[in-house]
């Protein structure tokens, strides 16, 4: 369980079931924009932890697929190096 961006990227590379909570600390950063990013983009929309509740099952949070991690890692490098050479008017 965490609330930390970083923690969920490692989680999902790392192929490691995790859930996520919101920071609700006074001075702390909050990521919820980003981490929505990272879990709407990977489908992992469903590891949030809401009003101290999870909508999964204990089966279903340890047994999370990571079945299309690699395949979506592919795409988004493709999209970042057509991106790059799109911006450096490389060809």
């Amino acid at each position: 369980m965490t609330d930390s961006f970083h923690a969920c990227v490692f989680s999902i590379l790392l192929n490691t079931p995790f859930l996520v909570i919101n920071r609700k600390q006074k001075g702390v950063a909050d990521m919820t924009s980003r981490i929505n990013t990272l879990l709407e983009l990977f489908g992992y929309q469903n590891r949030y932890i809401i009003n101290g509740k999870s909508d999964l099952s204990d089966e279903e949070i340890i047994d999370m697929n990571f079945d299309n991690v690699k395949f979506i890692q592919e795409q988004e490098k493709i999209r970042s190096l057509k991106y790059i050479k799109n911006a450096l008017n490389l060809k």
